[in-house]
């Protein structure tokens, strides 16, 4: 937007005015800030309560996940020096379909050093997206080299939260690296089923079938934990052995493992899972029914997608 003072600090006094609360139509207009328009709107930040900072950086992100076109970036990195849990994982958020660099450090800062585990697992979480564009050619250089390490060092550190060991697990297990196996290997071993719930989804992360007889055999599981990371699973791996494994998965008692399911046979795909699916589509049970619905649509992306490959 237009950073010129007066407008920009009419909007800033309006948004940071506690007694107000701004529409949407409003918020938009900070889309985009330059570099004048984020130093104003820092000195406004600074005397803002810790209610209105809070209020603010979530509407702000979930303006970015409703609308593709606004660009808030500028002010949830910002954000992400906030001493407030809620702020950076808010900004977090609302980052979340950044590809940008210049994260990875901050990214790399709150996993490692945030006081809080929440803010460290989403951070983990992050990077895990970073992973995949390192792996892809998309990133190069030393980023991909201190993402791997720092991932590696959390999941390493048996003095650290086992939900942000088993987050950063996940996410360094796109990585094609011959420590990863070990990792895995280590983490599904241990008597935490936060880990080993880690392990079974980062089996899934890497690709790479030679994990799916321990895959399916944990879609059999006593515990819905591990049920339901074997299902997510079995969908990266697109693995059309699980299939009748997740439809059985499907009328699970816990909700969770039946989404999984249920995203699963959205990614594998084929006409059995498409019927399956279609059946879960008029399911009364609202979750089942829009987790089956958008499986389908999934389903119905890819092949699209494969259909115009094989006419090219």
């Amino acid at each position: 937007m237009d950073d010129g003072t007066g407008v920009l600090g009419e909007l800033l006094a309006e948004i940071f005015d506690p007694a107000r609360d701004p529409p949407a139509a409003r918020l938009v207009r900070l889309s985009n800030l330059g570099s004048e328009g984020l130093a104003e709107f820092e000195v406004r930040w600074q005397s803002a309560d810790i209610d209105r900072r809070r209020g603010l950086i979530a509407a702000l992100a979930q303006l970015a996940r409703n609308n593709v076109r606004v660009n808030f970036d500028a002010i949830f990195r910002f954000s992400l020096s906030s001493d407030d849990a809620e702020v950076k994982l808010a900004a977090l958020i609302g980052l979340e379909e950044s590809e940008d660099c210049r994260l990875i450090p901050a990214l790399i800062r709150l996993l490692e050093a945030d006081p809080a585990a929440s803010v460290r697992q989403a951070a983990a979480g992050a990077l895990g997206r970073f992973v995949l564009l390192a792996e892809t050619g998309k990133i190069v250089g030393r980023h991909g080299e201190e993402i791997f390490s720092a991932l590696v060092r959390v999941v390493r550190n048996a003095g650290e939260e086992p939900a942000v060991r088993a987050q950063a697990l996940r996410a360094v297990a796109a990585f094609t690296a011959p420590e990863v196996t070990g990792l895995i290997e280590r983490a599904y071993a241990e008597d935490s089923i936060v880990l080993k719930a880690g392990a079974v989804a980062a089996m899934g992360r890497t690709c790479d079938a030679a994990w799916l007889p321990s895959v399916i055999k944990e879609l059999s599981s006593a515990r819905a934990e591990l049920r339901c990371a074997a299902a997510a699973a079995s969908g990266e791996l697109e693995s059309e052995e699980a299939v009748p494994h997740l439809i059985r998965l499907t009328r699970d008692d816990v909700i969770e493992v039946k989404e999984a399911a249920i995203a699963a046979l959205g990614e594998i795909g084929g006409e059995v899972a498409r019927k399956v699916l279609e059946n879960l589509a008029r399911n009364p049970v609202k979750r089942v029914s829009a987790a089956a619905r958008a499986a389908l649509a999934e389903l119905s992306f890819w092949e699209s997608s494969m259909a115009m490959r094989k006419e090219q």
